[in-house]
């Protein structure tokens, strides 16, 4: 009883975590995951490979820690399929906690009846034509953001922060666009610029403190008060987007616009990041720009356009990384014991390198997914379960478009390229990594 206890207080108070693994194995009749334990951060930091080499040693499952977490790698699209399918109920995703913004917090957060209710209503929402319709839109939103970053280019030097910058805008004004209705150079679009920049203005913010909060509630008034103007006004380009289109089916609550407003914070930073791979692998890749260039749906050879594997491949190489569970209760998970409190983490970025679905898995080739059928159980860039990313289909047509618009109007040339840095959130091009534009 004293020893349970213990256990128990270990436990709940994360006192040395560690020996809490340890206690609750040598109490099971199932083994730990093999492995050491790692210290993940470090480990990565100094080998973007590192959980690829440890697979490939010790095998698809292995422990290792994540801060004071006792933490537990698989590595496999099918095998993360399978713990997800078998251990759902059992398992909390990793992500930012709105709860103190807006009720009921994030849709990947949510589970049962919450899920299903929330994510129907976002889905029914979502215009599956919304591309095609406004493709001439977004494609002015890519092109004059293009333009205007090569106009301020000076002799010799294109500073990295104004390349983000400008990604930044470019992703920023597709997303407020697609999501509120709101188009570039309008004063519903400034304001609501604005008040994003001001949400992040040193990118994505986990931590919500009281700037996020107040900002937060800025962006919920000013949409309520687009909506209500809308009776007057008519607008149609805020009833066709995804909020007054949500707002029409009566399916807008607290929840479901906070879960909107944070999407375009959350989805502007994930696309802008895309967008910089994108222009390393268009900067190394000038033959590939050609055939983008001088691709029309007339003579496009496959099902799969050139624009789109590009962004395929670019995603297969970099940008996905990981999905992140939390365990509620002691697992067992192909023989083997995860106790409560620990961290799974999914990896993404290592099944994506498969040599026997991708040989020569490192180099850039877009025609892995213009050549063949890629099944989900090769290729998962979006999720794994019904927690996948809603606009997946949205994120990869806004990607295919940009690689287009450099296409087509631009040679691109690196700058102050080499190897991959580790960021707050994601791997990314080096620090200075920056581009050059020249017309063609």
């Amino acid at each position: 009883m004293i020893l349970r206890k213990l256990i128990r207080h270990i436990a709940t108070y994360r006192i040395v975590p560690i020996l809490y693994t340890l206690i609750k194995a040598a109490f099971s009749r199932h083994r730990l995951p093999p492995g050491k334990f790692v210290s993940l951060a470090p480990a990565e930091r100094s080998d973007q490979k590192f959980l690829l080499k440890q697979s490939q040693k010790i095998g698809p499952i292995f422990r290792a820690t994540m801060g004071r977490r006792f933490c537990v790698c698989i590595v496999g699209l099918p095998l993360c399929r399978h713990f997800l399918k078998e251990h759902t109920a059992n398992v909390t995703p990793v992500t930012m906690e709105f709860e103190r913004l807006f009720p009921k917090g994030f849709l990947r957060k949510m589970k049962g009846e919450d899920h299903k209710e929330y994510r129907s209503s976002l889905m029914r929402a979502i215009d599956s034509e919304v591309i095609v319709r406004d493709k001439s839109v977004l494609e002015k939103i890519i092109i004059d953001g293009l333009a205007n970053y090569t106009a301020s280019q000076q002799e010799k030097t294109s500073p990295p922060g104004v390349y983000i910058k400008t990604l930044n805008n470019i992703a920023s004004s597709s997303l407020i666009y697609i999501f509120f209705g709101a188009r570039f150079g309008t004063q519903p679009f400034e304001t609501l610029i604005q008040m994003y920049n001001k949400l992040g203005p040193n990118g994505l913010e986990w931590f919500l403190g009281e700037k996020q909060k107040e900002t937060f509630n800025e962006i919920r008034d000013y949409l309520l008060e687009l909506l209500n103007k809308q009776k007057d006004n008519n607008n149609p380009l805020l009833q066709q987007s995804i909020l007054g289109r949500m707002h029409q089916d009566g399916a807008l609550d607290e929840t479901s616009l906070g879960n909107l407003i944070y999407m375009v914070e959350m989805g502007r930073f994930d696309l802008y990041s895309l967008f910089r791979w994108i222009s390393k692998y268009a900067a190394e890749n000038s033959t590939l720009l050609e055939r983008i260039s001088a691709e029309t749906p007339e003579n496009q050879q496959s099902k799969v356009s050139l624009s789109k594997a590009f962004v395929m491949e670019t995603l297969r190489l970099n940008q996905i990384e990981r999905l992140m569970r939390i365990i509620n209760r002691d697992i067992i998970f192909e023989g083997y014991l995860i106790p409560k409190h620990s961290t799974v983490r999914l990896c993404l970025w290592e099944s994506h390198k498969s040599s026997d679905t991708f040989p020569e898995p490192f180099s850039f080739n877009l025609e892995r997914f213009t050549t063949q059928t890629v099944t989900k159980d090769q290729f998962s860039p979006f999720g794994l379960d019904h927690h996948n990313c809603p606009f997946a289909d949205i994120s990869t047509e806004i990607s295919s478009l940009f690689i287009s618009g450099l296409a087509k109007g631009y040679t691109l040339t690196s700058i102050a390229d080499g190897p991959p840095s580790k960021e707050r959130y994601h791997w990314q091009p080096p620090k200075q990594f920056s581009v050059r534009l020249k017309e063609r």
